[in-house]
């Protein structure tokens, strides 16, 4: 049986051939199931470097933001420090204008006093000068008599 021989010899080489093809085939597929896993593994590390990226950008905004509101803080402040300043220029204008007013109203006081005292020296001015006309109309009429007496005089002599 040579021949015999030969046959079985093919038969076990088909059956290693076909359990070689078997192998082979669940090697590829664990390969395949290899290289999906890896490509889904990748596709995390991106996605979660992309989140880390995400997490990076929202942090420095926030930052940025926290930055923004300090700064809006610190100028809300010195509006209040320069609110106040104003305020106490306000207060300090006011008692300027008060004391001006003050100082007006007894100027004014001091004009009708001054004004006042002008008004009685006039009155004693005009009262010298009607005393003075009626001096002078005395001492007139005095002449005149004295003449009238020196006519008189130089009549009689």
């Amino acid at each position: 049986g040579m021949s015999t021989e030969t046959t079985r010899l093919d038969e076990e080489l088909k059956t290693l051939q076909e359990e070689m093809d078997g192998v082979k085939a669940q090697l590829e597929e664990r390969n395949e199931k290899i290289q999906s896993l890896e490509g889904e593994r990748d596709g995390l590390n991106e996605a979660h470097g992309e989140k880390n990226k995400e997490a990076e950008e929202l942090q420095a905004k926030i930052a940025s933001l926290e930055g923004e509101r300090e700064g809006l803080m610190g100028s809300y402040e010195d509006q209040g420090k320069e609110l106040l300043t104003a305020q106490g220029e306000v207060e300090e204008g006011k008692k300027t204008i008060s004391n001006l007013e003050e100082k007006v109203v007894s100027l004014e006081a001091a004009g009708d006093d001054a004004g006042e005292k002008k008004r009685l020296q006039d009155e004693e001015i005009g009262a010298l000068q009607i005393s003075l006309q009626e001096e002078g109309e005395k001492s007139k009429r005095l002449c005149e008599e004295l003449e009238a007496l020196n006519a008189k005089l130089t009549e009689e002599g």
